[in-house]
Parts: C-alpha cells; structure tokens; sequence
C-alpha cells in the first residue's frame, strides 16, 4: 500500500478509528489484524472508520483447538485468541 509514509498514515488513521469505534463500544478491545488494500489510501477518515465497523461486525474469532488428540502436551500459544 505505497510507501512507508502512506503506510503509516494509512496505520495512524486506522488505529484512530479504531479508538473511535473502541470509545463507542462498537468492539470490544482486544488485538485484531487488519489487512488494508491499496484503495485505502484514497478514503476518507469517515469511509475509513465506516468499512473497519462493517469488517468488525463479520470479524472471524480465531482461537487454539483444544483436543486434538495428540501426544504433544504443551499448548500452542494463545495468539488468535481474543
């Protein structure tokens, strides 16, 4: 998505909405990936802050399995978990 000042734009802008989404309890906190596209660079900080509330509302929870009926007893790390 362009070069290291549109990036980190583009992350300045999304985390600010996100904050803004956050403080109206749209979501609740928690760490989230969030992939941008380069059309994303010509939105607006509403359009920006509209389409992340519609990609939270169909967000898909990923987390650990447990039981998988292997011998290894140590768990993998809880990092899609939220």
């Amino acid at each position: 998505v362009g070069n290291a000042v549109v990036r980190n734009r583009l992350r300045r802008q999304i985390r600010h909405a996100a904050v803004q989404l956050e403080q109206a309890n749209v979501f609740e906190s928690a760490p989230y990936l969030v992939i941008v596209h380069p059309p994303a660079v010509g939105c607006s900080m509403k359009e920006l802050r509209g389409n992340l509330q519609e990609a939270l509302s169909k967000q898909v929870v990923l987390s650990k399995q447990t039981g998988t009926g292997t011998s290894d007893s140590s768990p993998e790390p809880d990092r899609f978990e939220r």
